[in-house]
């Protein structure tokens, strides 16, 4: 079973406030409301903490992936780049040039159905 966070932190919060309002009524009853209202203090406690961890690191997940897409594709069309000035210079028409352009019709056919493109900002 799986609670959300506001489920958790809303009972927390109200079970704190009833163990003031009836404290004398549970001391009574044998309640140690003092442990009580730390121990569930330190827990909302420590879900917002580690709530405003994962944030943080949801964050810094998405501005890592836009830059990895930006250098992927920087990567992509810098080596384009230097795969057309390999085949210009080995002779556009030598069996060399063949291997590198099978490289380049490769590449062509990746674009087309898996590299992403880098988006602006």
């Amino acid at each position: 079973m799986t609670v959300s966070e506001k489920k958790a932190i809303v009972i927390g919060t109200k079970v704190r406030k009833l163990y003031g309002k009836d404290r004398v009524l549970l001391e009574k009853g044998g309640v140690d409301v003092d442990l009580a209202d730390a121990e569930m203090g330190a827990l909302v406690e420590e879900v917002l903490s580690l709530d405003a961890q994962q944030e943080a690191q949801k964050r810094q997940l998405v501005a890592t992936t836009s830059a990895l897409e930006a250098a992927r594709m920087r990567l992509y069309v810098r080596s384009s780049g230097w795969l057309d000035m390999a085949i210009a210079a080995v002779d556009k028409n030598s069996s060399r040039a063949r291997n590198y352009r099978r490289i380049r019709t490769q590449l062509a056919y990746q674009k087309r159905t898996s590299v992403p493109v880098a988006r602006a900002g």
